[in-house]
C-alpha cells in the first residue's frame, strides 16, 4: 500500500513540475532563482474501500463457489439503484465477492482500530428458517487444504423485502484471527445445504474508516422487571449451566441500583457452556416462572452477555408452560468479543416460520439458546446476567399531585 501511494504522489509531483516549468523561457531563470515546486498533499485518510456500490468493481467480482448460478445486477426502484443479486438452487453453495488475482489481497490493517465492514442486505425470496452468515477469509482461507484464516459471523434473521444494515468492527475480526493485511473474500450466504430457493440482494459493501477509534459502547442497564437468575435452571440438548460462576471480567452489570447507567464489579454471574457436539437447538430454561405480559407496545427482553466471539446467534424463547404450542421467539447476535454487552430481543420481530406474538397467551417459561443453529466443534462458554423484561419506552413516571393552595 505504501509503495502504491508513493508512486501516485511521485506522479503528481512530476506532473506539477511539468506544468510549473512549461512556458518558462531561459530569461525567466536569469535572476538565478529556482522555480518553486508546488506542495502536493497526501491522499485523504479515511477513504472508503468499496466492494460494491451502484457499480461492479472489477477487483471484487461476485462469485458462486459451486452452485452453478450467476449473480446478476438488477436495479432497485428506490435510492439503492444498481445492486447485486444472489440466488441458491438445489446445489449447496457459498456466495459473495472474491478478490481478483490481478488486484491481489486487500490490506485494511491501517483501519484495525477504527474501521468497519458494512453492507445492506435484502431478502427477496426466503428459504425458510435458516441461519445466515458472513465469512471473511485471509491468506487463502482455511478450506480445501489452505492454511490461511477465516472468520464466520452470523447475520440477524432477514426480513422479507426489507433492507437491513449490517456492520462489523474490524478490531473484532482481527481478534478472532483474521489477517487484516491480506483479505481475499467477503462472503454472504445461508447455512450450507439449507438455502435452496433463497434470492437476496446486497449493496453498499464497504470497508470504512472513521476519524476516531472504535470504542465499545457501554449500554445502559434497562429499567423493567428483572428475572430471577438464582433459581435452578434446566439444560437440554448439550448445555451445562452454573449459577454463581466467577465473573470473567472486572466489568458487569451493577445490581445495586436499577436506575444507574454505570457498570461495576460483580463477583458472580451465570455461566452456560455449549458442549462440543451439542445439538443445534441446545439451550437453557430459566427457573423464573413469572408471567411476562408481552404486548405489541411492551415487547422486549434484554440480557447482558460475555461471549467468546462476535456474531454469535442468540435466541430467546417465551412460552406457556402448560401448552408448548403457545410460544414466541426472537433472535439477535453478539457484537463484542470477550467483553460485556447488552443484547435485546424484540418479540414483535419473531423469527421466520414461528408463531406471531399473541398477548393473550401466558408466557411464563423462558429459555435462552446461545450459538443457536450450530453444533460446535469445541466447548463454547457464555457468561450472562441481568435479564430484563424492558419497561415501555417513553413512559414518564407519575408525578405526585401538588397540594392545593390553602
Amino acid at each position: 500500500m505504501r509503495e502504491k501511494k508513493w508512486k501516485f504522489n511521485k506522479t503528481l509531483v512530476m506532473t506539477a513540475l511539468t506544468i510549473a516549468l512549461s512556458g518558462c523561457s531561459d530569461d525567466s531563470l536569469e535572476d538565478g532563482s529556482s522555480p518553486s515546486v508546488p506542495v502536493v498533499p497526501d491522499l485523504p485518510v479515511g477513504t472508503d474501500l468499496v466492494v460494491f456500490n451502484d457499480s461492479v468493481n472489477v477487483n471484487w467480482p461476485a462469485w458462486d463457489c459451486c452452485g452453478g448460478t450467476t449473480p446478476t445486477n438488477p436495479v432497485e426502484t428506490d435510492s439503492y439503484g444498481l445492486v447485486t443479486e444472489f440466488s441458491v438452487n438445489a446445489q449447496p453453495a457459498v456466495l459473495g465477492f472474491t478478490r481478483s488475482v490481478e488486484a491481489g489481497p486487500l490490506d485494511v490493517s491501517a483501519m484495525s482500530t477504527n474501521g468497519t465492514l458494512a453492507f445492506d442486505f435484502k431478502m427477496m425470496n426466503s428459504p425458510g428458517q435458516v441461519n445466515w452468515h458472513v465469512k471473511l477469509e485471509s491468506n487463502g482461507g482455511a478450506q480445501n487444504g489452505s492454511t490461511g484464516e477465516e472468520v464466520e459471523l452470523a447475520i440477524a434473521q432477514p426480513v422479507l423485502n426489507t433492507w437491513q444494515h449490517v456492520s462489523f468492527d474490524l478490531v473484532d475480526l482481527a481478534n478472532q484471527g483474521l489477517d487484516l493485511s491480506s483479505i481475499d473474500n467477503v462472503l454472504i450466504y445461508p447455512e450450507w445445504g439449507s438455502g435452496e430457493g433463497a434470492v437476496y440482494r446486497v449493496d453498499n459493501i464497504k470497508f470504512m474508516e472513521s476519524d476516531t477509534p472504535v470504542v465499545p459502547t457501554v449500554p445502559t442497564p434497562d429499567l423493567g422487571d428483572k428475572l430471577s437468575l438464582d433459581l435452578a435452571m434446566t439444560d437440554f440438548g448439550g448445555t451445562t449451566t452454573e449459577l454463581n460462576a466467577a465473573n470473567p471480567s472486572a466489568l458487569a452489570v451493577s445490581q445495586q441500583s436499577l436506575s444507574q447507567s454505570l457498570l461495576s464489579t460483580k463477583d458472580t454471574v451465570v455461566k452456560t457452556t455449549k458442549i462440543a457436539g451439542a445439538e443445534t437447538w441446545a439451550g437453557t430454561t430459566l427457573g423464573d416462572s413469572t408471567v411476562l405480559s408481552i404486548t405489541e407496545a411492551r415487547s422486549k427482553v434484554s440480557l447482558w452477555v460475555y461471549s467468546p466471539k462476535a456474531g454469535v446467534p442468540v435466541l430467546f424463547k417465551v412460552e406457556d408452560s402448560t401448552n408448548d404450542a403457545h410460544f414466541v421467539e426472537a433472535l439477535t447476535q453478539t457484537k463484542a468479543v470477550q467483553q460485556w454487552e447488552k443484547i435485546t430481543f424484540d418479540f414483535t420481530k419473531h423469527t421466520n416460520g414461528t408463531p406471531d406474538l399473541n398477548p393473550n397467551y401466558t408466557y411464563d417459561k423462558k429459555s435462552v439458546f446461545f450459538d443457536f443453529g450450530t453444533s460446535p466443534s469445541e466447548d463454547q462458554e457464555f457468561y450472562w446476567d441481568d435479564v430484563t423484561f424492558v419497561e415501555l419506552s417513553g413512559i414518564t413516571p407519575p408525578v405526585d399531585p401538588v397540594d392545593p393552595p390553602v
